[in-house]
Order: structure tokens, then C-alpha cells, then sequence
């Protein structure tokens, strides 16, 4: 049996006043035990990935294995991929978030590489189109940037005991190739897989990504590779802890005066 995670604001969901990864990871834990399920394997996606993280900490018993894509640590890492594309596309990123707009080439290779682009650019509109035919409020948008910016697993995720696997595309624009690493090295053990010409959408790019995790689930333990582990750090761990202080309140309205300087309350139909 597959089950499918609904965040709030999605399908009808309420949205909280204030959203954030624990509260996810406690919502899906008790939705799991309400359905029965004792113990099962969980796969989270980039921010996806940080409630994963979350639910094999709080839950270590009841998360058999785990898979983690295009995800990190977050923390730090998450306000230097932030950072990098607000350079690049100023706070507009957000609203071009929001409307899913990849008439932009550069901006569309913030999810795929440029050789799914090139060799099936049908991947990325199509994708679009599925975006674009489930529109999210605005609000909605804005709680789960601000959800996945205000999240670290730094303190946490040398705690994960469930077998893991980290995989991430080498050109991911949205979460750094060297975040994922880095996540895979502080995670006791952990097999990490790590493909060349993917972005940030392995499971679009790769007709193997679900073949690959399904053999991991199956007890593959020779699947990717173990990188030398490499705990956090005393100095890693006090930057995390001045992060929380000095970073999330700039990127938290940072992105609310961008997401709220605009008028329009729909995205465009899809084309």
C-alpha cells in the first residue's frame, strides 16, 4: 500500500496561521496510526524531505527505511540555495513560484538539468501544466517557502537510525548538489546516490528513480555509495544556532513583501 501526504492549504486542507515542518511530521506520524500503519518506509522530497527527516527522529521505531531527494539539511544551507536564487532572479522568484512560470529558460533550470530539457522538453511542461491545473492560493505558496526556510535538521539528523538512502541530481538549482551530500555524510551510514544531467526533479528525469527505490525498500544495501561520515561539528552547530536567530527573520519578509506587493490572486490558465 502507497499512502499520500496532503500539507495543508492543498486540496481543501486548512492552513494554519503559522506552518512548519514539525507540525507537519506530527500530523502525518498521527494520520499513519490512525490508518493502522505501525511501521512503514517513507520517502520525502525536497522539502518533503526535512518532515522525512523529522518523522525517522521522532520515530525511529515505526520508520523502516527511508529515502530522502533533493533535500538538505536545511538551516544554512537552505538561506545559501535561497540565497543564490534571489541573486539570480531578485524577489521575484517567488511570485514566478507561485505562477510556475517557465517561459524562463534560466528559471527552468531551476528544477531540471539541461539535458532533460533538451532531450524531453515535453518533462517540464507537462509538469507546468499539472502545476498550473492545481493552483494554489498565494498564501498557501508562501507558508511552504517559509515552512522549508525556517527548517534545520542540523541538531537532528545524526539521531536518524532507519537505513537511508540520499539521492540527488548534480544540476539541482533549487537544493545545491554539495547540500545533499553533505546531508548524506552527517545521517549514520547512509547510501548516497548522486546522478549526473538531473536536477531537482529525479523522479521526472529519471525513468529509474522508482525502480532504484524500490529496490532500496527491498533490502538493496549496495545501492549508491557510503560517504566518510562527517558529524556536525561544535562551530557548524553554534552557526547553525546564530542561523535561527539572525537569518529566518529576513527571509520570512523577504518573501511576504515579495508575495504581497502583487495584486493578482489567480495564476494564469494553463496554455
Amino acid at each position: 500500500d502507497v499512502a499520500l501526504g496532503t500539507n495543508p492549504g492543498v486540496n481543501g486542507v486548512p492552513l494554519p496561521l503559522l506552518l512548519n515542518v514539525e507540525q507537519l511530521a506530527t500530523t502525518l506520524l498521527e494520520q499513519l496510526q490512525a490508518q493502522g500503519w505501525q511501521q512503514f518506509d517513507l520517502l520525502g522530497h525536497s522539502m518533503g524531505g526535512f518532515v522525512a527527516q523529522t518523522m525517522a527522529v521522532r520515530a525511529p521505531g515505526r520508520v523502516r527505511r527511508l529515502v530522502l531527494a533533493s533535500t538538505s539539511l536545511g538551516g544554512q544551507h537552505t538561506a545559501a540555495d535561497m540565497t543564490r536564487y534571489l541573486k539570480q532572479f531578485g524577489l521575484e522568484v517567488f511570485e514566478r513560484l507561485w505562477r510556475f512560470d517557465l517561459d524562463d529558460p534560466a528559471f527552468k533550470q531551476l528544477l531540471f538539468a539541461p539535458a532533460t530539457l533538451t532531450a524531453h522538453p515535453e518533462v517540464a511542461t507537462h509538469f507546468a501544466r499539472l502545476q498550473r491545473s492545481h493552483a494554489l492560493p498565494r498564501e498557501a505558496v508562501l507558508a511552504h517557502l517559509l515552512c522549508g526556510a525556517n527548517f534545520s535538521g542540523w541538531q537532528q539528523a545524526a539521531g536518524i537510525v532507519a537505513p537511508t538512502l540520499v539521492v540527488h541530481g548534480q544540476h539541482d538549482g533549487v537544493v545545491a548538489h554539495a547540500h545533499g551530500q553533505r546531508l548524506a555524510a552527517t545521517i549514520p551510514a547512509a547510501r548516497w546516490l548522486s546522478w549526473v544531467d538531473v536536477g531537482h526533479m529525479p523522479m521526472l528525469e529519471r525513468a529509474d528513480f522508482y525502480p532504484r527505490v524500490r529496490d532500496f525498500l527491498l533490502g538493496d544495501s549496495a545501492l549508491g555509495s557510503t560517504l566518510p561520515p562527517q558529524p556536525v561539528t561544535v562551530a557548524e552547530a553554534e552557526a547553525d544556532r546564530l542561523w535561527h536567530l539572525t537569518r529566518i527573520p529576513r527571509l520570512t519578509w523577504q518573501g511576504l513583501g515579495a508575495m504581497l506587493r502583487h495584486g493578482e490572486t489567480t495564476r494564469p490558465e494553463p496554455q
